[in-house]
């Protein structure tokens, strides 16, 4: 894995891309000095009558909805299809989609109209984003639950006292060795309660 990184990060360095970025007014300086710092080149532009003279130019495009407008969202779509159009690489950051309607609505309609490379995102919003709908308190993700579990048979399932962490070593005994073990993971939800994977 540290080989594949630093492959990609010397692609970077060797290409300097120019990076269309219409993204989060919180983490604007952020984006370039990380864009910066790889190798790349930063670029904002959110202006509907400017983006897609900007995509244009610019090998990639970032699209975060963090302070999603009506300004901003056209622009959005007419900067995603451009990018699309010349086969750039396209990432979208739902910020917040299952926070409010117009969120959630606008993340739904730019993975159906615009061909995204790389979503990134938190729990909730990936879920949001699989499910149609979601809810979230923002940007914080939903809390993941984990319960390992141990059966005899592979049928009978018996949660593990103190077993809730993402990882579980077993002690092997006399008792467990012909066994199965496995983990129940699940993300509360608000509305229906549990939703296990």
């Amino acid at each position: 894995m540290e080989q594949i990184l630093k492959t990609m990060l010397e692609n970077v360095r060797a290409k300097t891309p120019l990076v269309h970025n219409i993204t989060n007014y919180v983490t604007v300086n952020d984006v370039a000095n990380v864009l910066l710092a790889a190798g790349g080149s930063p670029i904002m532009s959110d202006d509907a009558d400017d983006v897609e003279d900007i995509t244009s130019i610019c090998g990639g495009l970032n699209i975060n909805i963090g302070t999603l407008n009506k300004n901003t969202i056209p622009s959005m779509f007419l900067a995603g299809k451009k990018a699309n159009e010349l086969g750039h690489i396209v990432l979208l950051d739902p910020v917040g989609a299952g926070a409010s309607r117009l969120r959630t609505d606008t993340a739904n309609r730019l993975m159906r109209e615009v061909r995204f490379d790389a979503v990134r995102g938190n729990i909730s919003e990936i879920k949001t984003l699989a499910l149609g709908s979601g809810t979230t308190k923002g940007v914080d993700a939903d809390a993941v639950r984990y319960q390992w579990q141990y059966a005899i048979d592979n049928k009978n399932w018996i949660d593990i006292d103190g077993a809730n962490n993402r990882e579980y070593e077993a002690v092997m005994t006399a008792n467990n060795a012909g066994g199965y073990w496995r983990v129940s993971v699940s993300v509360p939800d608000q509305e229906q309660g549990d939703e296990e994977a």
